[in-house]
């Protein structure tokens, strides 16, 4: 990516019609914001179109768990945050987007915006449908979160980190 606002775009996913224009307007009406994202709906080989539905309560603290985000293509970044913390961590299989968003969120001021901005398609065929079963999902969630509560400052009396976490 060599352009100053980034995000991506899965091949089935779409985006709304103005969703650059509006997030274009947003980081230049917001400059202190890194990453900032809107809303969108699924939708499905049917036709059938449905919201996300996601629990906005506590924004702040949903943001180092990535359930804050409704859809990931509704997220974008600025480019100097890949120069800061890096590219995303390929070893995680599918969670990937969700290890990187956390990072962001650990360092970076985030702006929710009332927008929509992408469709994500729902099928039978999506990675994380598929392997959810084989428990490769549940197994990155675990280690994707151990490793956000060792980079926390945690304050311990006489308490091994790693029996904290466990």
């Amino acid at each position: 990516a060599t352009g100053e606002i980034v995000s991506w775009l899965n091949s089935d996913d779409k985006l709304c019609d103005g969703a650059l224009y509006c997030i274009a307007e947003y980081f230049t009406n917001y400059p202190g914001n890194h990453l900032i994202h809107g809303s969108g709906l699924y939708f499905d080989d049917k036709g059938r179109y449905w919201y996300a539905n996601k629990n906005h309560k506590d924004i702040r603290a949903r943001y180092i768990t990535h359930f804050a985000f409704d859809l990931q293509p509704s997220v974008f970044f600025r480019r100097q945050v890949f120069d800061e913390i890096g590219f995303l961590d390929e070893n995680f299989y599918l969670q990937f987007d969700t290890e990187f968003f956390v990072r962001i969120a650990l360092n970076y001021d985030i702006l929710q915006i009332n927008e929509h901005l992408s469709h994500f398609r729902q099928h039978i065929h999506r990675r994380s449908r598929i392997e959810y079963p084989k428990m490769k999902y549940p197994n990155e969630l675990v280690r994707l979160y151990s490793r956000v509560l060792r980079s926390l400052q945690v304050e311990t009396i006489n308490e091994d980190i790693d029996e904290y976490i466990n």
